[in-house]
């Protein structure tokens, strides 16, 4: 679809179909995740559900939030220790 020999990284993303809308509202794409992530199970799902309605997901900036996806690379494992 490219025409090219050679696939470099900064080939990696064309916009290979013209003029395509892809914008969604909230709602709409809420819809959407749910629907694409309803295969992972009951459990996933209702973990989803909660998650949207709890609001662990800021839609709109919030007083003293930074916009990005951000995410920790640390894991803490805590080892009783008995002597």
């Amino acid at each position: 679809m490219l025409g090219i020999d050679i696939l470099h990284y900064y080939d990696m993303y064309p916009s290979l179909v013209k003029q395509v809308n892809l914008e969604y509202n909230y709602d709409e794409a809420t819809a959407i995740v749910k629907k694409a992530l309803r295969v992972l199970g009951k459990e996933y799902e209702a973990t989803l559900d909660k998650a949207f309605k709890e609001r662990w997901i800021d839609v709109y900036p919030s007083t003293g939030k930074r916009s990005g996806a951000y995410s920790s690379g640390i894991c803490m494992i805590f080892i009783p220790l008995s002597f």
